[in-house]
């Protein structure tokens, strides 16, 4: 007989909970928490420029202008190459010729009789 009026009562419940406009909480679930919209936070006045990283061209251009700056500017500037090479200088006498090689371009150095390295060009 309990279980009649309980289903009964389940029923009555059902029924007035389907006519009402919104669904109401099932007793086991926690309530939903208030939606909040998200509010668009205001643009600063002035916004920085988003930074691209220079493209080979204009870094071979910089080099260029580096020319007979010691080559360690450079290295700060770009970070160690992927490979050095030096040979004999043909330009400067008991000198070296330096390729420091980066990806996509070499740079040319010059070291002198005292190991001074410069910036010579760049391909």
């Amino acid at each position: 007989m309990k279980k009649l009026t309980v289903l009964l009562l389940c029923l009555a419940l059902l029924t007035l909970a389907a006519c009402g406009d919104a669904p109401a909480p099932a007793a086991t679930e926690a309530p939903a928490a208030p939606v909040q919209e998200a509010t668009p936070e205001p643009a600063p006045e002035t916004e920085a420029p988003v930074e691209t990283a220079p493209s080979v061209e204009e870094i071979k251009a910089k080099i260029l202008e580096m020319q007979g700056e010691d080559v360690q500017a450079l290295i700060d500037w770009l970070g160690e190459p992927l490979s050095r090479d030096y040979a004999s200088s043909c330009l400067i006498t008991g000198g070296q010729d330096g390729e420091l090689v980066y990806d996509g371009f070499t740079v040319y150095t010059l070291v002198d009789a005292d190991g001074n390295e410069t910036i010579y060009d760049v391909e």
